[in-house]
């Protein structure tokens, strides 16, 4: 349920082997409809749950009316496959349900686009639909179920960045409890890595590397499959640095970019606490600067930090490429 919105079904894939079903939406999948081809009822005359075995996920309640079952979860689990097996189901003659009765559903917070994995692609789609009214058509993007598309959406994507649930996991059978609809767009987007040490995303890894503040830079992949790393997801009047630390004199050549509220959220650079010129905010593509550094050791910080209120973009800043040449 979106708010005001109100109640948006997501409509279940049935082969999942082709394409699996994800619920990106705040509290994975809530509410279960089934339409059956017959009237049906519980064979033991009873409807609880002892018809359901769930995996990822705590039955509330159940109810049938004619040929429709509706079935209530909570405390789904975010990052697994959530799994419902149906027992003891028959038409009013007693003829049990045949076919394959098992139900499939990734439980995913904030993947919008239904990749499988968190990323940038998720932010951009909901981006394209900031300030757009909840519909049936772009409901995905209402991760948060406010019933509104907008910044604070594409901060729960920022915030579960690089959370995944596999799509390839073998998944037997296509089921035939309900109408078969493929909504799952493809993902060729920024993810997170890992396994990549922030001195290699920023292209050296022979410096020393910190990330602190109200949340930490990450390593990343871009579009072309280069290194880099983003600012942590941060709230108003909040700040997200990396720093290393160099011994000049020397020369700093970097590349940086930004997408923030023009002239209020800023990435910036600093020497020895000193914010040097050519600070970035708005919508920015990369940009390359080179400063001197002079004699003796020197703290170099790189900084995104926020206003007081409003947010626009993806509300961060992404750095990449850093090279540092000392002097002879």
């Amino acid at each position: 349920t979106h708010s005001a919105a109100g109640a948006i079904n997501h409509t279940l894939n049935l082969n999942p082997a082709v394409n699996p079903t994800v619920e990106p939406r705040k509290g994975g999948p809530a509410q279960l409809l089934f339409t059956f081809n017959k009237e049906m009822m519980a064979a033991d005359g009873t409807l609880d749950a002892s018809e359901f075995t769930l995996t990822n996920a705590t039955y509330v309640s159940a109810s049938i009316l004619s040929s429709n079952l509706t079935l209530n979860l909570t405390n789904a689990v975010d990052q697994s496959k959530v799994t419902v097996v149906l027992n003891g189901l028959s038409d009013l003659t007693g003829n049990a349900l045949v076919g394959t009765n098992a139900v499939k559903i990734r439980s995913l917070y904030g993947d919008a686009n239904q990749s499988g994995t968190v990323n940038i692609a998720d932010m951009q789609v909901i981006k394209f639909k900031l300030a757009s009214s909840v519909s049936a058509t772009n409901f995905l993007y209402d991760v948060n179920l406010n019933g509104l598309i907008n910044i604070a959406d594409m901060q729960v994507v920022k915030t579960m960045l690089s959370h995944t649930v596999p799509l390839n996991s073998v998944d037997s059978g296509a089921n035939s409890l309900v109408t078969l609809l493929s909504t799952a767009l493809a993902a060729t987007a920024d993810s997170s890595v890992s396994s990549v040490t922030m001195g290699e995303a920023l292209g050296a890894p022979e410096l020393v590397w910190n990330t602190d503040g109200d949340a930490v830079w990450t390593a990343t992949t871009a579009l072309d499959g280069s290194l880099m790393a983003w600012s942590g997801s941060i709230g108003h009047l909040n700040v997200s640095w990396v720093e290393t630390t160099v011994t000049g004199p020397g020369t700093l050549i970097f590349q940086w970019k930004v997408s923030s509220e023009a002239d209020a959220d800023y990435l910036t650079f600093s020497i020895d606490g000193e914010d040097q010129p050519g600070r970035l905010s708005g919508e920015v593509d990369w940009q390359t600067l080179t400063f001197s550094i002079p004699s003796g050791t020197h703290r170099l910080t790189w900084t995104y930090a926020k206003n007081r209120a409003n947010a626009a973009g993806l509300d961060a800043g992404w750095l990449r490429r850093v090279l540092y040449q000392r002097n002879p």
